[in-house]
């Protein structure tokens, strides 16, 4: 008798506890059998469920606030999985979503290259036209000229001081095409880096006369050197970066 009162208080136990733990394991996987409906026009998933910080930093933009994820991510006629009208694809170039160049819709609509804005607009609902399209209240995307890579008249970059480093941009691997200039100048992301410039100009002057000594010419030389590397960063997004450390090379 005192072994079936022992095991049936333990069967009690065991009852109860799985009576309050049960459920919250069933929860634990609750909705994981709920698909998302994608036979919709435009993304029907939730980024945000994923990409929440991302969410903010654009909802806070006073540029890109109005922008979808989709118009950033995806485009260029590539082929996404999709349902939309009863055509099932699963993809080619990319599933869901794409990595694409900032200068899709900042180097003035060019149509002679791949920076050219060649959206299939088969993801895009048609009110969304006057976000890119330049509605009655809407002025188009800044052009970012003065790289010469927009195609514009007179758009040659030839005095531009940061050119080669948004060319240079185009060819790292770490962001798609010249995203890097991009975001470092444009963005608040944290910025680390080795700076080299010169900090010594020498000039030589070379003074020479005529044979009748009624004339004079000069000739001018000039030489860099005396370089000088900072590494500079910025723990505060929002401020300009520090000189933490100097090297002096040459002189």
């Amino acid at each position: 008798m005192a072994s079936a009162g022992k095991l049936l208080l333990i069967l009690i136990v065991l009852f109860a506890l799985g009576f309050y733990i049960l459920p919250s394991t069933i929860s634990l996987f609750a909705g994981e059998h709920v698909w998302y409906y994608i036979g919709n026009q435009g993304n029907d998933i939730p980024c945000e469920k994923c990409h929440a910080d991302v969410a903010e930093e654009v909802a806070s933009s006073p540029h890109h606030s109005a922008l979808t994820c989709e118009h950033c991510h995806r485009g260029v006629n590539i082929t996404y999985a999709s349902d939309y009208g009863g055509d099932v694809y699963g993809g080619k170039e990319a599933h869901a979503a794409s990595i694409l160049s900032c200068l899709i819709c900042h180097s003035g609509y060019r149509t002679d290259s791949n920076e050219a804005y060649n959206h299939s607009h088969y993801e895009y609902p048609n009110t969304d036209c006057n976000l890119c399209h330049n509605g009655p209240n809407e002025p188009p995307p800044p052009t970012a000229g003065g790289f010469g890579l927009t195609g514009q008249s007179g758009d040659t970059g030839e005095y531009a001081a940061h050119k080669s480093f948004v060319l240079k941009s185009r060819n790292s691997k770490t962001l798609f095409d010249s995203n890097e200039a991009c975001i470092a100048c444009h963005t608040q992301i944290k910025l680390g880096f080795n700076y080299t410039t010169p900090r010594v100009m020498d000039i030589t002057v070379t003074e020479s006369y005529s044979q009748d000594g009624k004339s004079v010419s000069w000739n001018w030389a000039f030489k860099i050197g005396g370089n000088i590397t900072y590494r500079i960063h910025s723990d505060d997004r929002t401020v300009a970066g520090a000189v933490v450390s100097t090297t002096l090379d040459g002189g």
